[in-house]
């Protein structure tokens, strides 16, 4: 739980736009083998605010405008985005070679492939100009990756 002081900009204590209230990260290591271990990691945050980008409070703050396309940037803590959940599983092979360390990995990022949010922006409508509408900036979804590290003793 954190909260600062913006007196300045909003007339009051505020959380932070780097708050994440609530947060959970488990792990689990599972060696197979001798040469060969598995790694899951899941991690989710929820109750986080400050939806769009903290340019947006700033810039319509300093500009004293308030609203713009009918959203309201006076109360950022009002703005809530939805939770972030991600499963990440690894797979590492380290064999047993005389005069080399060798490693070879594989890595499965966000294996349920959620689009989670990272925060928003502001957009016109396709339709008409005078209308916006929020755009979400989302992480990747599901990202595997391959690594090799060779290493002479």
């Amino acid at each position: 739980f954190a909260r600062i002081d913006m007196q300045d900009q909003f007339g009051r204590s505020m959380p932070p736009p780097w708050n994440e209230p609530h947060r959970l990260q488990l792990r689990a290591l599972w060696n197979v083998s001798p040469q060969l271990r598995a790694v899951a990691k899941w991690q989710s945050s929820w109750g986080r605010s400050w939806g769009f980008r903290q340019s947006y409070y700033n810039y319509f703050g300093f500009r004293g405008e308030n609203e713009y396309g009918g959203y309201d940037f006076r109360t950022p803590e009002d703005d809530q985005m939805r939770p972030f959940h991600q499963l990440d599983l690894s797979l590492v092979y380290q064999p047993d070679i005389r005069g080399l360390d060798l490693e070879l990995r594989a890595d499965l990022n966000n294996i349920l492939d959620r689009r989670n949010t990272i925060d928003w922006s502001l957009g016109p409508k396709s339709s008409s100009n005078n209308q916006k509408e929020i755009t979400k900036r989302t992480m990747p979804g599901f990202n595997p990756s391959l690594s090799v590290k060779v290493k002479i003793k």
